[in-house]
Parts: structure tokens; C-alpha cells; sequence
């Protein structure tokens, strides 16, 4: 099976839990399924927006700020796989169709203005996926992301 995963950033909270995510996407490339995990940044890539907001930076750069700690999660969980894991972080849906083997693929951020979540979709469409995890810290799926919609509706 070929499986895309957008991990949550607010879920790599400790090294113990990226070494737990590490050895969970170890037993799926065990049981011979392809693997590629989309990193977000969770809350400490909000931190780095609020900081950089509060410098004065545009959008633009606030986004670029908030793409890079998904790169920084994304190195910890490559770190945390070891040899299991392709040593680069994939960002372009081309990548993962050239890349694809035995070793789990890692994910970050890219454009601007653009979600972790959308970026495991793209990735789940190049792959020919046969599932999409969408992890997150939520309990349950909603309409809309109720960490900015305050009036956010869970099915």
C-alpha cells in the first residue's frame, strides 16, 4: 500500500515522540508499504510567526519563517529514522515519484500561502496513494481549521 501522512507539528511535541512516529512508520515500511510523511510545524511554527509578525515582517516572509521549522521537524524525524529514511527533505510532488522506494520519505513546507496538509495531498496524488493520514491534535475532523475558526463545526 502507498500511504501519505500529514503529520501535525503540535504532535512532534519531544524527541521521545518523533522517536515513537519513527518507529510506527518503521513497522508500515517492514510490512513493505511506501511511505511519505508531510511535517507540519505545529505550535512552535506559530511562535516564529507571532516573533517575526512582531518585527515587522510581511506575510511572505512570515510564511517562509513558518516553512522552515517544518524543514527543522521534518531533519528530526529523518534523524529519528535513520537509515530507514531517504536523508532529504522532499519538497515538490516530482521528487516523491522519482524518489519513491523502500525508504520512508519526509516532507516539509514549500510555497508560501500553502498548507503541510495540502502538500501530503499533492504528494498522496504524485505516488498514486492508496491512503491519506491526516494527524493531527484534534479530536475529529472539522469544516474548517478550528485553531482559526473559532466557529469551526466538527462532523
Amino acid at each position: 500500500m502507498r500511504v501519505s501522512i500529514s503529520l501535525g507539528g503540535s504532535l512532534l511535541a519531544d524527541l521521545d515522540t518523533f522517536r515513537r512516529y519513527a518507529d510506527v512508520l518503521r513497522r508500515l515500511k517492514a510490512r513493505g508499504h511506501r511511505v511519505v510523511v508531510v511535517c507540519g510545524g505545529g505550535r512552535r511554527a506559530r511562535e516564529y510567526i507571532a516573533q517575526a509578525r512582531s518585527l515587522g515582517a510581511p506575510e511572505g516572509l512570515q510564511d517562509r519563517v513558518g516553512i522552515l521549522v517544518t524543514h527543522l521537524n521534518a531533519l528530526l524525524l529523518i534523524a529519528a529514522l535513520g537509515e530507514d529514511a531517504d536523508p532529504r527533505i522532499h519538497r515538490r510532488a516530482g521528487d516523491v515519484r522519482r524518489h519513491l522506494d523502500d525508504r520512508v520519505l519526509v516532507g516539509g513546507g514549500h510555497l508560501p500561502g500553502s498548507s503541510t496538509d495540502y502538500r501530503a495531498v499533492l504528494f498522496a496524488r504524485a505516488m498514486g496513494a492508496d491512503l491519506i493520514v491526516n494527524a493531527t491534535d484534534y479530536g475529529g475532523v472539522f469544516d474548517k481549521d478550528p485553531s482559526r475558526h473559532p466557529d469551526a463545526r466538527k462532523y
